[in-house]
């Protein structure tokens, strides 16, 4: 979000302040031995905001993948969402 503000023309007199919690950590390398079951929607907004931003190919190079189909099931109860 701060690298798009501040590539913004309506906002190149003003200053972005990026606060960040943490240490920052840098992207592996190499691919993990075991993966997460983790899954993150990207829109397709999103997708041509890394592109103006130059970092979707590289966003791509870690294991990016369209999915079809999804199907959730919560541990806690019968519900089930499909997609």
């Amino acid at each position: 979000m701060a690298c798009i503000m501040g590539q913004n023309p309506q906002l190149f007199s003003k200053r972005v302040l990026l606060l960040e919690r943490g240490k920052v950590s840098s992207l592996p390398n190499t691919p993990p031995e075991h993966y997460s079951n983790r899954v993150s929607a990207v829109s397709p907004a999103s997708i041509e905001m890394f592109k103006k931003l130059g970092v979707w190919k590289r966003i791509q190079s870690y294991r990016v993948k369209k999915v079809d189909r999804l199907r959730v099931i919560d541990n806690c109860s019968q519900a089930e969402f499909r997609v």
